[in-house]
C-alpha cells in the first residue's frame, strides 16, 4: 500500500483504529503471592490514618476495587473499544473522546475514557471517590495489566500487574491458543 493510500486509510478508519490494539480474549491465573502480597500492604497502608469505624469499610471497598479480572475481552465496535472484566458489563469508549460513562456492578458511574498506543491501551475510570487507571500492554503472547488506583482518601497510590494469556480449547484432540484463527501448537 503506497503511504497516500495508508495515510488516508488512518484518516478515514480514526484513532481507535490506527493503533495496534491488544484484541481478544485473555484469561489470568491472578496475581502473584508476591503481588497480592503488596496489593494488601498497599491496602493496609491506604487505610491506616482513617477512623476505627471507616478503616474496615475503606479496606472492604479497596479490596473490591484492586482484585483483578479472572478473563477480560478487549474487542473493537466501530470506533469505540470495549473492555470487558469477567461477567460486568462491557466498559465501551472512543479513545480519545470524552463523555462516555460506566456504572459498576455496586451502581456508582463512572466517567471513562481511553488512549491508544501502538500495543497499548489506557482504561480510566473516574468515580468521586477516585480513579483506577489500567495500562494494557502486549507483550509478546501476553498481555500486562499495570494498575493504578488514587484518590483524595488514600495515603498514596496501590499499584499491581496482572498477566493475562490467551485461554487454551481443545479442538479435536489439539491443544489451541484461542486467537481467530484458532492456531494450533505441537506438543
Amino acid at each position: 500500500m503506497s503511504v497516500g493510500l495508508a495515510a488516508l486509510a488512518l484518516h478515514l478508519l480514526g484513532p481507535a483504529l490506527a493503533s495496534d490494539v491488544p484484541v481478544g480474549d485473555w484469561t489470568t491465573d491472578g496475581l502473584t503471592p508476591e503481588e497480592q502480597a503488596r496489593v494488601e500492604e498497599g491496602v493496609q497502608a491506604a487505610v491506616a490514618g482513617l477512623t476505627a469505624v471507616a478503616r474496615p469499610i475503606a479496606r472492604e471497598a479497596l479490596r473490591r476495587a484492586s482484585r483483578p479480572c479472572d478473563r477480560v475481552r478487549i474487542q473493537r465496535q466501530g470506533e469505540a473499544l470495549s473492555v470487558q472484566c469477567d461477567d460486568l458489563a462491557p466498559a465501551m469508549a472512543v479513545p480519545g473522546r470524552e463523555g462516555a460513562t460506566w456504572t459498576g456492578q455496586d451502581g456508582r458511574t463512572h466517567a471513562l475514557t481511553y488512549e491508544t498506543r501502538p500495543g497499548e491501551i489506557v482504561q480510566r475510570l473516574v468515580a468521586s471517590r477516585g480513579t483506577k487507571t489500567t495500562r494494557f500492554v502486549a507483550d509478546g503472547p501476553a498481555l500486562r495489566a499495570e494498575v493504578t488506583i488514587e484518590s483524595r482518601l488514600l495515603s498514596g497510590p496501590i499499584s499491581y500487574t496482572v498477566i493475562y494469556r490467551r485461554p487454551r480449547i481443545t479442538l479435536h484432540a489439539c491443544d489451541c491458543v484461542h486467537a481467530p484463527p484458532p492456531v494450533c501448537e505441537d506438543r
